[in-house]
């Protein structure tokens, strides 16, 4: 009968149709699409199903992962309502002291902040612009904005930007605006 609900209870949580099998196959068939699912709804289905798994902690800790998104979602969001939309050639009312004033148009005649690459010595770039080693366009600009869009905030805000990690929210609500 357990075999029964956690297949309906699967079926509900990924929309996947499932027969009912084994349970420890049924365990691991469920696993294997809640922890591609990026649900916290399918994953918690899958820890009151089995609790005590083995993948139960790794389950737990990305349902914490996704919470900690949806904090960092909240924190854009009331960025992008306190500071109006960003356009490519007005200044940025948010973020350090080396963007704010600047405009998305010329902040890659700037000089960055923190290295692009971890470990890369600071000849390379300490009083350096981005166009020493990119060429960006307007439209490049906003096909690398647009990416920030799709992804989980702890995708993108976890890695250092040369301009600190609030460029890429100011990025971020660019390319939501169209990139005007």
């Amino acid at each position: 009968m357990r075999n029964v609900i956690v297949a309906v209870t699967l079926f509900i949580a990924s929309g996947v149709p499932v027969q009912a099998t084994d349970a420890p196959s049924m365990e691991k068939d469920f696993w294997a699409i809640a922890s591609q699912s990026q649900s916290a709804e399918t994953l918690n289905t899958f820890l009151e199903a089995y609790p005590d798994s083995e993948y139960a902690d790794e389950a737990r800790a990305i349902v914490a992962g996704l919470a900690d998104d949806d904090r960092r979602r909240e924190f854009e969001e009331s960025i992008f309502a306190m500071v109006g939309q960003v356009t490519y050639d007005t200044p940025l009312s948010f973020g350090n002291e080396a963007i704010i004033g600047q405009s998305l148009a010329g902040i890659t005649q700037l000089s960055p902040q923190y290295p692009p690459v971890e470990g890369l010595p600071e000849s390379f770039w300490k009083e350096q612009d981005c166009t020493n080693c990119h060429q960006w366009t307007r439209a490049d600009l906003c096909t690398q904005a647009s990416t920030y869009i799709e992804k989980k905030p702890i995708e993108y805000q976890s890695k250092q930007h040369p301009f600190g990690g609030l460029l890429k929210i100011n990025m971020r609500n660019w390319a939501i605006g169209g990139c005007q």
